[in-house]
């Protein structure tokens, strides 16, 4: 059971104990020292906004199972046959009930394919393209009346299912996560996060996959040449084999770098950038 996120206090990044973070985050980024509490701010409020979407979750869900027991008690004989009028309207419409008091967000988060979000509520990988501003862009500009009524056959872990077609298929214009700019990942990420809570993914993976993010953001490699190129590769390989972990139960802590893979890759992008700068001269010395 999580505890109401609503009731936790911001913690003083401004003060003394937060001092080796602030300055960690200052050299990653070359950021001042009040940019840095300001970005911390930002990660906590994003972290604990998300918690608050499991918090709302989990309150529907045992006011639910409270309602279940209690028509669960009611006796054949004090239940009574509704009128067949009232019947066939019941049958007909199915709507979730909604809260009178509480009102709109006061901002509404780009909405991503519906593509992606079957994706997210089956636990699986998808690219982080999908939450963009691009990728939500895209998914509002395809997006038909009759898109969900269209259906079509998928086959998944050899089971042929009918589904969606708005749901199977995958955007021509999907852009690989290694091949995305530093700002989009940072945008994609945060509305990432907030999409798996409110799809009610375990707080223990939201943690970890929040963790992971803000260890990227807050390398020191993104000081060196090419680092966040490296970065976002690392992001790309670790999602994606975290994610077919999890499916043979091998899963792991993301949240936590590999140092050691890191320079790997390190190595791996600086060496293919040498090799595409020894083409380009050999290339122009032809000419």
């Amino acid at each position: 059971m999580i505890s109401d996120p609503a009731l936790e206090v911001m913690p003083d990044f401004t003060s003394a104990i937060f001092l080796q973070m602030r300055t960690l985050l200052s050299n990653a980024q070359d950021i001042t020292e009040a940019e840095a509490i300001i970005q911390l701010s930002d990660t906590w409020t994003a972290d604990n906004d998300a918690r608050r979407v499991l918090w709302a979750q989990q309150q529907d869900a045992d006011n639910q199972a409270r309602l279940q027991e209690a028509e669960a008690q009611r006796t054949a004989e004090e239940a009574e046959p509704l009128p067949p009028q009232l019947d066939a309207v019941n049958k007909k419409l199915k709507i979730s009930d909604f809260d009178e008091n509480k009102k709109v967000s006061n901002s509404l988060i780009p909405r991503p394919s519906t593509f992606a979000l079957h994706k997210i509520d089956s636990g699986e990988y998808v690219e982080l393209w999908y939450f963009t501003p691009e990728g939500c862009k895209d998914a509002a500009n395809s997006l038909k009346s009759t898109a969900d009524e269209t259906f079509g056959l998928s086959k998944v872990d050899d089971v042929v299912t009918i589904r969606s077609v708005a749901s199977s298929t995958a955007s021509r214009n999907v852009i690989r996560d290694q091949d995305l700019s530093w700002r989009q990942m940072t945008m994609a990420k945060n509305s990432l996060i907030t999409h798996i809570a409110q799809a009610g993914w375990p707080q223990k993976h939201i943690k970890a996959l929040s963790l992971f993010f803000i260890n990227l953001e807050m390398s020191p490699l993104r000081l060196e040449d090419q680092g966040e190129k490296v970065l976002l590769l690392y992001q790309a390989r670790v999602r994606l084999h975290w994610h077919d972990a999890l499916k043979r139960d091998e899963g792991y802590n993301i949240g936590d770098i590999n140092d050691e893979l890191l320079q790997s890759i390190s190595r791996e992008v600086i060496k293919r950038s040498q090799h595409d700068t020894l083409r380009r001269v050999s290339l122009i010395s032809l000419l």
